[in-house]
């Protein structure tokens, strides 16, 4: 979903994608992107949903230091969403909001895009914002 075309998100924004891990990234700094739209070079600006370094989900926008984050080993079905709206980076997963943290700054973004998980079955995207009672 790299950026033309299409109007960035900067104030308000959810993705989601129903995951199966296969293979969790390894431990040490590593992650794996789900959905995002990112500069590549940096691993910044933009937005990325992601498991990072092993046993972690995390969305984060405009930079990898404002996101929510939280423990996630489970190689079964589930239905992940991250949602930045209302001063707030949220993760969800099956609908349970479990991590938050608290943002407001607009969204900046670089061209970039940052694909699928290979350890994934099926991704899907959504490009709104939905409300809480939605996800």
């Amino acid at each position: 979903m790299a950026g033309t075309g299409y109007t960035r998100p900067t104030n308000e924004l959810t993705v989601g994608a129903w995951i199966k891990v296969k293979n969790m990234p390894s431990s040490g700094n590593n992650h794996d992107g789900i959905v995002g739209d990112k500069d590549l070079a940096g691993l910044t600006r933009g937005y990325s949903l992601d498991l990072y370094n092993g046993n972690t989900i995390r969305f984060w926008v405009d930079s990898w230091g404002y996101s929510a984050q939280t423990t996630y080993t489970d190689t079964g079905w589930h239905y992940v969403n991250g949602r930045y709206g209302n001063g707030e980076v949220s993760i969800w997963i099956d609908g349970i909001k479990k991590a938050t943290y608290a943002y407001s700054n607009s969204i900046n973004f670089t061209e970039g895009s940052y694909g699928p998980l290979t350890g994934l079955e099926t991704v899907s995207y959504t490009h709104l914002t939905l409300p809480t009672k939605r996800i």
